[in-house]
């Protein structure tokens, strides 16, 4: 309307092979919208003013292929029948409800202009919301066949100010 308000939004549907056969698919929505106050207040010396707020999600892998599976890997010698063979044992223990860890994040900001541009700048505030943490821990064996894991455990809260001024 009269290019004051602003509205966007997305869904990125996105899958690797990195996780647990039922979770290889994770969905990351976005919505975001302002107004450019600009158009609607009269202020002195004030070029532009838009105030926008946004929300999002967005997705983690691990950082190598095949953590949610039990993997064997060299594991010294052995004899046997008169000879010495390469011996293999665990190197991870298989996780099927490995999952994408997923990163929330709210944001809300002013972007601005003053005296014919000759001042600009953004301030933001923003919380930042980080659940299913992927992360390898140790793991007690037995019940296990390795002593760690790779899982998704814990969440991490952040928040900020940031200003930038031109």
């Amino acid at each position: 309307i009269n290019s004051i308000w602003f509205l966007t939004a997305s869904a990125r549907y996105e899958g690797s092979s990195r996780f647990g056969a039922d979770n290889k698919w994770g969905l990351f929505p976005a919505i975001g919208g302002g107004v450019d106050l600009s158009r609607l207040l009269s202020m002195e010396n004030v070029d532009n003013l838009k105030f926008r707020v946004s929300y999002g999600v967005t997705g983690n892998e691990p950082p190598s292929s095949y953590l949610s599976l039990l993997r064997l890997g060299p594991s010294g010698n052995f004899f046997y029948n008169g000879a010495f063979v390469p011996g293999y044992s665990p190197v991870s223990n298989a996780n099927a409800d490995l999952k994408w860890e997923k990163k929330g994040e709210f944001d809300a900001g002013f972007d601005f202009s003053m005296f014919d541009s000759r001042v600009s700048g953004a301030f933001d505030f923003y919380t930042r919301t980080t659940t299913d943490l992927l992360w390898q821990y140790e793991v007690p064996v037995p019940p296990n066949l390795y002593n760690q894991a790779w899982m998704n455990l814990g969440k991490l809260r952040s928040s900020g100010l940031e200003l930038t001024l031109t």
